[in-house]
């Protein structure tokens, strides 16, 4: 049986936004892997690159944070970046533990 490679598509927008997995992810768990990666990077730039015009237009830190979810009281990108951090390592861990570490 042919099996399509894994991959992620991205469907609607705003509160309907969703991420949709299609081919063989079953069958190959290192290219769905791959593909994940792929896709968390392209994601990661294009947040990148938002914050970067929403701070050329004046968005302060607290503002991001609080759009991201992630504090209320940011008073600097180090802020953002390490409330974000704990909220990738809180899912990470959340998926990733298998009980061996």
């Amino acid at each position: 049986m042919l099996t399509r490679s894994p991959n992620l598509r991205l469907s609607g927008h705003g509160t309907r936004l969703r991420l949709h997995q299609r081919g063989g992810w079953e069958q190959d768990p290192l290219a769905a892997l791959r593909e994940c990666n792929r896709a968390s990077t392209a994601v990661d730039k294009a947040l990148g690159e938002a914050i970067q015009h929403a701070r050329a237009r004046g968005v302060s830190w607290q503002q991001i944070g609080q759009v991201l979810g992630v504090r209320d009281d940011a008073a600097s990108a180090e802020h953002v970046i390490d409330a974000l951090a704990e909220t990738k390592r809180t899912i990470w861990r959340r998926f990733w533990s298998d009980g061996t570490s």
